[in-house]
């Protein structure tokens, strides 16, 4: 079976180098501004003319937030909680699984499916397993071969493929709508420094200030590229997408688990701290004067519609919980032991 995964994981490892690659290109033209649109101003317009104030949240936390934070939240999942489990788990036919544990994280679309099934759930626990054809199926892939430590460590680089995968997508969604629309930031005006005096300026109606004339701008040049990035804001969609997943992955995991284990609090309370993260971390691009609100409105709805996205996925619930090929060993009683 190990054999059989190796071609797979390795053919989709090379599609996600791909893609990352194709981001990585798309942000060094992004930072160089190349192919930035140049847009023009009112002369006195308030609304872009406010003061250039240092960062709440600087680059380099919001990545680790972005990124970092939903790949801890999954090594925890992994090794805290379901790798307890690990050598908890026994091969047996459907019929003679746990079927209620089973169905316990399938998500709701497919329970629904099994609910409504000629059959009952309990005798038809495989209604709404993944597809061999479906994108990524060695991270689903069932086989007899397969042992529970296999099986699991392959979910899991699964999970972390999807992970990168919907980063690169948003990244590169975000960065393609701020070089088409560049809108001015709220504290262009600053960053610009513009010379109004210079001899081939021409004014126009109400003030209008032409994108053609941007070389009266008198500032650092990387600071002016940067004040033509407004929309929509990328700490926004990469803070709600990690955000978001973060919120899934703890949903999906370990919902049922942790309301028998740590409480009915703990678990709620960190679904809702991962997205009141993304959210404080989003709006603080407004306090800093870096984005208007409607780019924060934006970057957030294309992070979150990014990591909803992953769902089509299936990464959240593994295969052995899908269809019942795993189930727990039933622990012996003390009592029943021989003395």
């Amino acid at each position: 079976m190990a054999n059989k995964m190796v071609f797979p994981i390795i053919r989709d490892f090379i599609i996600l180098l791909i893609v990352g690659a194709i981001t990585l290109a798309h942000q060094l033209d992004f930072r160089v501004g190349s192919n930035l649109h140049i847009r023009g101003w009112f002369r006195g317009d308030i609304t872009n003319s406010l003061p250039l104030k240092p960062d709440t949240v600087a680059p380099g936390p919001a990545a680790a937030f972005a990124f970092g934070y939903p790949l801890v939240v999954m090594i925890i999942l992994w090794f805290a909680i379901d790798g307890i489990l690990t050598n908890s788990f026994e091969k047996n036919d459907i019929e003679a699984s746990d079927v209620s544990e089973a169905l316990s994280s399938v998500p709701l679309l497919q329970r629904a499916a099994n609910n409504n099934s000629n059959t009952t759930s309990l005798s038809n626990p495989t209604v709404g397993v993944p597809d061999k054809r479906n994108v990524f199926n060695w991270g689903q892939h069932v086989s007899e071969e397969s042992t529970p430590r296999s099986r699991k460590c392959r979910f899991a680089l699964y999970q972390f493929f999807v992970l990168c995968l919907g980063m690169c997508f948003v990244i590169t969604v975000t960065t393609a709508i701020k070089l088409m629309v560049a809108r001015l930031r709220p504290d262009f005006i600053e960053r610009c420094k513009p010379d109004y005096s210079h001899p081939d300026l021409v004014i126009g109606l109400n003030g209008w200030i032409d994108g053609k004339y941007a070389f009266i701008c008198t500032g650092d040049e990387h600071e002016i590229i940067e004040g033509r990035k407004s929309f929509p804001s990328a700490h926004s969609s990469t803070a709600l997408y990690g955000g978001t997943v973060a919120a899934l992955l703890l949903y999906k995991r370990c919902w049922n688990r942790g309301t028998r284990s740590v409480g009915f609090i703990v678990i709620p309370f960190m679904i809702m701290a991962s997205i009141a993260g993304g959210l404080l971390i989003a709006t603080s691009r407004n306090w800093d004067n870096r984005h208007f609100a409607t780019d924060i409105c934006a970057g957030s709805i294309i992070g979150i519609l990014c990591a909803l996205w992953t769902l089509a996925f299936n990464c959240y619930t593994p295969s052995w919980e899908l269809d019942g090929s795993l189930s727990k060993v039933k622990e012996t009683p003390l009592s029943t032991l021989d003395v």
